[in-house]
């Protein structure tokens, strides 16, 4: 199997990003019509178009997003209704959730949706809070970088010594991490510095 060069890789991200981006539009679009179908005639679609399409929003706004630098206007304000639309998938994959365990019970496979359900809803609220901020006067979308901060778990394991430093996957932060990939990184070098 030929190896990529780091150039044919960057391409490749690029592209890649540029797809999911532009279909930010489409993906807003499916979310707005989830909510209207349920709201209108009361039917909840299954947990994993709701969680599906709540997790592809979340993707495309971090693809648009990028590195926070200047965007068009109509990207912006995608992202500002993606994160606002969220909270509503979030809410309706729990209650597809809810009805199925209370048809059919607890299984693990419920388990492990609860607890993507459970993730949903905290990247619905810190990406409708980074929303809710934009709208106020903050620079668009800013605070998405807290939250995915917040809620990244790999920096948080190897600091935490819950894995260990040859297991973790530097070389990705480095080389596709963007801005926030070498934040990190230079976080951890200063950590690992000071201590004695």
């Amino acid at each position: 199997m030929p190896c990529l060069d780091q150039a044919a890789v960057d391409k490749i991200a690029a592209g890649l990003a540029f797809v999911v981006t532009t279909s930010l539009p489409a993906l807003v679009l499916v979310a707005v019509l989830e909510i209207l179908i349920w709201s209108l005639i009361g039917w909840l679609p299954p947990l994993v178009f709701t969680a599906g399409a709540a997790l592809l929003v979340i993707v495309a706004i971090n693809a648009s997003y990028r590195d926070g630098d200047w965007r068009p206007v109509w990207r912006r304000r995608l992202e500002v209704a993606g994160a606002v639309l969220l909270l509503p998938l979030a809410i309706l994959a729990g209650m597809a959730l809810a009805a199925r365990v209370m048809a059919f019970g607890f299984t693990a496979n419920r388990v492990m949706a609860a607890a993507l359900v459970l993730l949903l809803a905290a990247y619905a609220l810190a990406y409708l809070a980074a929303a809710l901020i934009s709208l106020g006067g903050g620079r668009s979308m800013e605070r998405i970088e807290t939250a995915n901060l917040a809620m990244a778990e790999q920096s948080w394991r190897l600091t935490h010594r819950a894995v260990t430093p040859g297991k973790f996957d530097d070389l990705y932060l480095s080389r596709s991490g963007l801005r926030f990939g070498h934040e990190a990184l230079e976080t951890l070098r200063r950590a690992s510095t000071s201590k004695p």
